[in-house]
């Protein structure tokens, strides 16, 4: 979906923790009819959020709705739908109390993109677990953890509960792809380096393992499907309108990039079957 900027009302953006994020400041957009959009700017992280919303929705990952906005001849915004019930929850909510055994936890790495480092995430023991194993909601996040995997997102775990659901959130960090690589893009009309780069850091193998151990969790039926779910769903899922939406505001080399690594993509789960 793609809005105009001129039929929106603009507003700053007050984050709940008081703090500003890796995307800037931000703003709340509003339509005529009382529709809130977060919003951002910066080209490499609108097309990020566009597509990674309209991806998660399109294969059964809880996310918000997000919409592109025209933004006359400068470059365009994209609104990430404002969740009235949004409340922030910490992933070791979460945590079961399996016992796992990694390598001195290599395994549980995550990319702290205010630190611009790579992080070891130390869980902490816990005796009773708050969610049960057949949980709705730790089959949620289980298909975020495989979300994750596909659009190799490196930001840290960020989830909340909003409309009845763990959904997952921000995902400008995701796709590998930096402001210069994506300036590139742009301006040369070249993908396939960037294409390169994704493909490189696209690692799908042993993530069900990992999600596990993540969460201290046993392997159970139950929890492979949720997690297998999304990917099984990226194999049958049309994702031309997405790429339509993105040829209505950046020039073709944008959607040609995400569509090569949608096919990246595509190649790494036949791989898992191997």
């Amino acid at each position: 979906m793609i809005l105009n900027r001129k039929d929106l009302a603009f507003s700053p953006y007050k984050d709940s923790r008081g703090k500003v994020g890796m995307s800037g400041r931000l703003q709340i957009a509003e339509t005529s009819e009382g529709k809130k959009y977060l919003v951002k700017s910066s080209p490499v992280d609108v097309a990020n959020e566009y597509v990674a919303h309209k991806l998660a929705k399109l294969i059964g990952v809880p996310t918000s709705d997000a919409v592109l906005i025209r933004n006359g001849t400068r470059s365009p915004k994209v609104g990430i739908a404002f969740e009235e019930d949004f409340k922030r929850v910490p992933w070791d909510d979460f945590l079961g109390t399996e016992k796992v055994k990694t390598d001195d936890d290599d395994d549980l790495l995550f990319f702290d993109g205010r630190k611009g480092e790579w992080v070891n995430i130390k869980s902490p023991e816990i005796t009773v677990a708050k969610y049960p194993d057949d949980d709705p909601r730790l089959a949620e996040f289980m298909a975020y953890l495989a979300f994750r995997k596909l659009i190799v997102l490196e930001d840290n775990v960020q989830l909340a509960f909003a409309g009845g659901h763990l959904i997952s959130y921000d995902y400008a960090e995701s796709f590998y792809i930096t402001e210069t690589g994506f300036s590139t893009i742009l301006k040369y009309n070249e993908v396939a380096y960037p294409v390169k780069v994704f493909s490189e850091h696209l690692f799908l193998e042993n993530g069900y393992g990992y999600g596990l151990n993540f969460l201290h969790r046993p392997n159970t039926d139950f929890l492979l499907d949720a997690y297998l779910s999304p990917m099984f769903a990226f194999q049958e899922t049309d994702f031309q309108p997405i790429f339509d939406d993105l040829d209505a505001v950046f020039p073709a080399s944008v959607s040609a990039f995400y569509a090569a690594c949608f096919e990246v993509v595509n190649k790494g789960i036949n791989r898992l079957g191997e």
